[in-house]
Order: structure tokens, then C-alpha cells, then sequence
């Protein structure tokens, strides 16, 4: 194995030991003195808000999206993606739709796929009658595919929390 030590210790029997190893490793992965600190002091989940993702406009009219597609027995997929956090997320909306009632199946795209939404995808789901997509981990930048779905007349809520573009997906 092939080490590549980018900070060399040279440490003392202190008190501060500990805090200068930490501070060693956390440097030696990018981490300096403001971000080291929001590291090891993360804010509480409880005042963690999703409105820099969403609006809470969007989020009701997901939410109403949803209840719509449950009391009329609208088939829905969960596109998800291929990585821990996507294949988690699939499996939590899954599972939490199904218990709610939803005609509702996951779908995690293999690695051959490739990332994001397909429009062979939206094909083979249009025709088996899909009118609603949930994508998690994934969709942010995928406006074309959006567009693509709605011609199918697929409803589209996309649910990702990476970078998003200048122009959002018109879902």
C-alpha cells in the first residue's frame, strides 16, 4: 500500500495531542479552520430546512401531486439511482407510497445505463401506463428528459439535492 502522508506530526505528550492529529487528518482532506469547525459542529437536523432545495410552494404541489396520484390509482415510479443514496432514498419513498396505498414500483438503473433520467426509459414506462415519476437522487439537470416525460404525458416531481443548472426542469 502506498501511503502519502501530506502532513508529517511531530507530536508531543500534551493535553492537545488529540486536537493536533485531528486537525492533521481533517487538513490533509481539504477541511480548513472554518469548515474544520462546521465539520465537527453540525446543525442539529431539527433546524435543518429544505428550502434552499424547494420551495414551499413546490413542495405542496408535490405533495398534492401525490395524493392525486394515490386516490386515483395512477401507477407511479421511483426513479432512482444506482449509488447508497439513491438506491436508500428509492427504497424509503417505496416503501413509505406502498404503505400509503400507491400502485408504486422502484427503479434503480444499472450501471450501464448510465446516470439520470433515459428517455428509453420514459418509453418503456409510458407504455406500460405510468403517469407519475418521482426521481430521487437524480433529475435536477435532466430538463430535456422532463420535457420528453410530459409528452408522454408523465407527471414528473424530481427530488435531488445536487448542483442544480441556471434553468430548472419544468417539472
Amino acid at each position: 500500500m502506498n501511503w502519502k502522508i501530506k502532513t508529517k506530526l511531530k507530536l508531543k505528550k500534551t493535553a492537545d495531542r488529540e486536537k493536533e492529529i485531528i486537525s492533521a487528518l481533517l487538513s490533509n482532506r481539504g477541511l480548513f479552520s472554518g469548515d474544520k469547525k462546521e465539520f465537527l459542529n453540525p446543525t442539529h437536523p431539527f433546524k435543518i430546512s429544505a428550502s434552499f432545495l424547494f420551495s414551499e410552494k413546490e413542495i405542496e404541489k408535490a405533495i398534492s401531486r401525490i395524493k392525486k396520484a394515490i386516490k386515483n390509482k395512477e401507477k407511479i415510479i421511483i426513479y432512482g439511482d444506482y449509488d447508497t443514496d439513491g438506491i436508500c432514498a428509492t427504497a424509503i419513498i417505496w416503501e413509505t407510497l406502498a404503505s400509503l396505498g400507491a400502485d408504486v414500483m422502484p427503479f434503480i438503473p444499472s450501471r450501464e445505463d448510465g446516470y439520470g433520467l433515459k428517455n428509453e426509459k420514459i418509453k418503456e414506462f409510458s407504455k406500460k401506463g405510468v403517469n407519475l415519476i418521482i426521481t430521487v437522487d437524480q433529475g435536477i439537470v435532466h430538463r430535456l428528459q422532463v420535457d420528453f416525460a410530459k409528452k408522454k404525458k408523465i407527471d414528473v416531481i424530481i427530488t435531488d439535492h445536487h448542483e442544480k443548472d441556471k434553468e430548472l426542469p419544468k417539472a
